[in-house]
């Protein structure tokens, strides 16, 4: 295996390393001082250290070459979602049913509800002055359970669909916050996510100083 093939992968199997390298957060001596006894289990051999730190520079530049930018993507509106609770339930045909029908009694008053299901749960999130109904319908205990959830609502052009890199861009500037996203969906031309309510403002600010947003609204 060729040097820079084993430097390669062990930048590319670690989140931490490509962030530091894309916004060259690291000196690179001193990466490649860590990096160097790792590099050479790869390759067998030992290896000089400036061959790393050469090997790291093309890397750092190959990286940000396809880093997405922030400021080529528009928010178009930049919603709010609060007094939401969820609950996560065990994927069973009983309480699929019993969860449909506090679905269909949210629904007949034109009520929040958002629906999610993977192949062993199902989570919804519905507005909290409901979740009586859901303790009357739905007779399973919750797996998990939260009445302190906000919804952020992200809706951008539709020509910024096919365009890579703008859901990680969110994510990783909420990362930075140290901001817990409870839950993700998303549809053609908007994005949902799902936070604790103490973490509304600074997830509003940050999307706001980080991206051009068009409008604001509350719900």
């Amino acid at each position: 295996m060729k040097t820079s093939d084993a430097l390669e992968q062990v930048i590319s199997g670690n989140p931490f390393l490509q962030f530091g390298l894309a916004h060259r957060l690291y000196n690179l001596s001193e990466l490649a001082k860590i990096v160097q006894p790792i590099v050479e289990v790869r390759i067998g051999k030992p290896i000089q250290r400036t061959a790393l730190v050469t090997g790291l520079s093309r890397l750092q530049k190959k990286i940000q070459a396809g880093l997405p930018n922030a400021h080529n993507f528009e928010i178009e509106n930049l919603s709010v979602q609060t007094n939401l609770a969820t609950a996560t339930y065990e994927k069973r045909v009983k309480n699929h049913e019993q969860i449909n029908l506090a679905y269909n009694a949210i629904q007949k008053q034109g009520e929040y509800f958002v629906y999610s299901e993977s192949t062993s749960e199902i989570t919804i999130f519905f507005h909290k002055k409901f979740a009586p109904i859901f303790e009357n319908i739905v007779q399973a205990i919750p797996k998990y359970q939260n009445s302190a959830i906000t919804a952020v609502k992200v809706k951008f052009d539709e020509k910024f669909f096919h365009e890579p890199g703008l859901v990680y861009l969110i994510m990783q500037k909420m990362m930075l916050q140290n901001v817990n996203i409870i839950e993700f969906s998303s549809t053609f031309t908007e994005l949902i996510f799902f936070i604790e309510k103490d973490d509304l403002q600074l997830v509003f600010d940050t999307l706001r100083s980080c991206f051009e947003v068009t409008s604001f609204s509350d719900q």
